[in-house]
């Protein structure tokens, strides 16, 4: 199997949550225009009505050098959503069951 790029893990992930039923905001994406997001924020904000549940996603490239390790700014961002009573995930591979 080929290097998954986390652009194309991205796509698969935001494809089986809307699929799920999950509204999915896409925060990585540069926007013409828009200021530089804040450092550490992860790629992905969902939100499930029907459930009353949301939460940050973060992607991470699933092979190569640095699979699945959080810089700083991002684990420090995960500990303060945690800490807030947010959920934070950090999804690496489709198949890992994190699809919540």
């Amino acid at each position: 199997m080929g290097l998954v790029t986390e652009t194309a893990l991205k796509r698969q992930v935001v494809q089986a949550l809307r699929k799920a039923g999950w509204k999915v905001y896409v925060t990585s994406e540069r926007r013409r225009g828009y200021t530089k997001m804040p450092t550490g924020l992860p790629d992905l904000f969902i939100r499930h009505i029907a459930r009353k549940q949301h939460g940050w996603v973060e992607l991470k490239r699933p092979e190569g050098m640095g699979q699945g390790k959080l810089r700083p700014d991002q684990e420090r961002f995960r500990l303060e959503a945690l800490l807030a009573g947010e959920s934070h995930w950090v999804v690496a591979d489709l198949c890992q069951g994190l699809i919540p």
